[in-house]
């Protein structure tokens, strides 16, 4: 089992347990006093990912086990740090519990699952109410709390595969999320750390005098201006927060009172949060004179788990679990751990190491409870080994990257985006092979497929600060092309160049019917028909071995002629299209091209039904998680077709899934369409004007 394969339920449980165990904190991004349930999730930018210092994930991908035997080790790097020991016992327990039935290829019902991850994450760990409701899978929308309750219960039908201590972590579970919907944060304000904190923060701001309505108010003041607010701090790195010594600065006071702020409230609301951020920081200090610990031994918390009782505690810490290999790690470095053999005791996951005595103990096994030790091998020169380890890990790495290129003419991105995390930290190994390339050149495409904003920098990669070759070229083309719903301007420089190059080439290069399609389709788009069919047919007229490209400049080309009233011409080109992408599983684009290109050919043609019903039928190979762009595309197209339905829900869904993909938010087709819903749905023209009346260029 890959790591990928938990999310569907690992995954929603990460975003709704923030209820459970948010350790409760500032939001350290905001310049205002902004409570969150989980501070943490301020710095969390992605939904799916392998980041730890930066792009950090929610569901975490990196694939290090430290063992043998098919065991798997989930990285979670998104939580807080938590005091309260029913905190930890549900953090830990639960999630141990999702991941127990993920792992057993579970998974729970879409009505558990969200939408826009992030952006869910993002606003529950904002709403110590707990009233704010996001969109899952089954189009309904729910609290975090009642997210919980289903993934609850999930877990509670399958208690006949899980652990002896399973149903009394479901009832703990239960019990917590019964008390906060009946009485919110404040019914948990002496159990869960975060409701602690908000409740401290609370009675701060009334012992100051000021109301939450009022620090709201500033801090959406505050938000204002908050992006200029960098350019007056000297020495700014753009994530200094603003603090009470900066109004000082003649350029801050005239930035916040260009914004309308009143400095003499700015004033006492920094002094405040300097104030909050010192309660919050001591609640987490470890000894006598922490917060926390002052508050458990006046008797104010009732956090305690019966379960853990102190003396359970402190055997924990000194006992490691008998059934595992930390009994025997601990074992062995009490034992060799002596001050005189310092230097020559080495101890990570899966093995320890005695170069003082010239041996090795392996405990690749995370369960083991025997030890074995084996004499270390003499050395060998690199000379000797490299050879024969570079070339097995190119057929792997090889295999890998194959794989990576069957599951993006699937539409599987994010599958082939996991590969891609496997191969990336054996790259080093394979330099000589030419493999790196190959690997920069398919993550550059899964990237902007995903509808990520680093796909051209993943392309400079592969090739660094030489010259564009004329198939480089058309490989940035190529990402620039699938970056949001219609091409952006950052194409045409790409697209000129090229232009030169074939200019000046006796002969044409292979990658020039690929060029020419992102051409016409860059022309096609644009509203620019004429000059879009000239470069299809072009394209069309020459030889292309590949079938995928083969396969999407007929679908371009049918565009083109279903643009220029060529219908019966458009239909053949897509039949041609259609038969190449079934026979070599090309499923991706034929959902994402053929069959969008089918729905605009029945449009045009007047047949609205058969139009949506392609649109439909595309829509169900097409996730928001794995095809951002094409589900957006997917889902505006069948909202302006279908006239006046209510379509709030459509829009939602697709500005949800704009705010988690940089590509979609810098569209500018797409803000056209938001900003002018009622013309879009309504099935105006564009307010700018377009020559493609009916679909605006989309």
């Amino acid at each position: 089992m890959e790591p990928l394969e938990l999310a569907p339920a690992v995954l929603p449980h990460l975003v709704s347990r923030v209820v459970l165990c948010g350790g409760g904190g500032l939001d350290a991004r905001s310049a205002g006093i902004v409570f969150m349930i989980s501070p943490r999730v301020a710095w969390v930018e992605q939904a799916i990912g392998g980041g730890n210092t930066s792009e950090r994930p929610i569901f975490h991908t990196r694939d290090e086990p430290h063992a043998n035997g098919g065991s798997l080790r989930l990285h979670l790097n998104c939580g807080d740090r938590n005091m309260s020991h029913t905190s930890l016992a549900l953090r830990f327990g639960t999630t141990s519990l999702v991941a127990l039935l993920a792992g057993q290829g579970l998974k729970p019902p879409a009505s558990a699952r969200l939408i826009s991850p992030l952006r869910a994450m993002r606003v529950f760990a904002r709403d110590p109410a707990l009233r704010t409701k996001m969109r899952c899978w089954d189009g309904m929308r729910r609290t975090a709390a009642q997210i919980s309750r289903l993934l609850c219960q999930w877990v509670e039908r399958h208690l006949a595969v899980l652990p002896e201590w399973a149903p009394a972590q479901v009832q703990e579970w239960r019990g917590v999320l019964d008390l906060l919907e009946q009485g919110g944060a404040a019914a948990a304000n002496r159990l869960l750390d975060w409701a602690v904190l908000y409740g401290l923060f609370v009675e701060l701001l009334a012992d100051r005098g000021v109301s939450l309505d009022t620090v709201r108010a500033l801090n959406r003041q505050l938000a204002r201006v908050a992006r200029r607010l960098p350019w007056a701090l000297e020495e700014s790195d753009g994530d200094r927060i603003l603090g009470v010594q900066d109004l000082r600065s003649s350029a801050v006071r005239a930035t916040l009172q260009t914004g309308g702020l009143d400095l003499a409230q700015v004033a006492p609301l920094l002094r405040l949060r300097a104030e909050v951020a010192e309660i919050f920081t001591r609640y987490g200090e470890l000894g006598a004179e922490g917060l926390f610990g002052q508050l458990d031994r006046a008797g104010v918390l009732r956090h305690r788990v019966a379960a853990l009782e102190e003396t359970v505690l402190a055997r924990a810490r000194e006992e490691p679990p008998a059934d595992t290999r930390a009994q025997l790690r601990g074992a062995l470095v009490r034992e060799l751990g002596a001050p005189a053999a310092r230097g020559q005791l080495q101890v990570n996951w899966s093995r320890i190491t005695d170069t003082g005595r010239g041996r090795r103990v392996e405990m690749a096994d995370p369960f083991a409870t025997r030890m074995r030790w084996k004499n270390l091998p003499p050395p060998v020169k690199p000379a000797e080994s490299m050879p024969s380890i570079n070339a097995d890990l190119h057929q792997v790495v090889d295999g890998e990257l194959n794989e990576v290129i069957r599951l993006y003419d699937r539409g599987g991105m994010e599958e082939a985006a996991q590969f891609l995390a496997h191969v990336r930290p054996l790259l080093p190994l394979v330099e000589l092979h030419g493999l790196p390339a190959k690997f920069h050149l398919w993550d550059a495409r899964v990237r902007c497929r995903l509808g990520n904003d680093d796909a051209a920098a993943a392309l400079c990669r592969s090739f660094g600060n030489a010259p564009a070759t004329f198939g480089q070229t058309v490989d940035f083309a190529c990402i620039h092309r699938f970056a949001g719903l219609t091409p952006p301007p950052e194409i045409d420089p790409w697209l000129e160049l090229g232009m030169r190059q074939l200019a000046g080439q006796p002969r044409l290069p292979m990658e020039a019917p690929s060029f020419l399609d992102h051409a016409g389709y860059t022309r096609l788009r644009r509203g620019q028909a004429a000059a879009a069919l000239e470069l299809l047919e072009r394209a069309a007229s020459l030889r292309v071995d590949e079938p995928r490209i083969r396969a999407r400049i007929e679908a371009d080309l049918a565009d083109a002629f279903r643009a220029a009233g060529r219908f019966e011409e458009a239909a053949g080109r897509l039949d041609s299209a259609e038969e190449m992408q079934s026979e070599r599983h090309i499923a991706g684009e034929q959902a994402e091209l053929t069959w969008t290109v089918r729905a605009r050919l029945a449009a045009a043609r007047g047949e609205r039904r058969e139009a949506l019903q392609w649109l439909k039928l595309a829509s169900t190979r097409l996730s928001p998680s794995g095809a951002p762009a094409a589900f957006v595309r997917i889902e505006l197209l069948r909202a302006r077709l279908t006239g006046g339905a209510d379509h709030a829900a459509v829009r939602r869904t697709v500005e949800e899934v704009r705010h988690d993909r940089p590509a979609l938010a810098a569209c500018r087709l797409l803000a056209e369409v938001l900003e002018h819903w009622t013309a879009w749905v309504g099935e105006e023209p564009a307010p700018g004007g377009h020559p493609d009346a009916l679909f605006w260029g989309m």
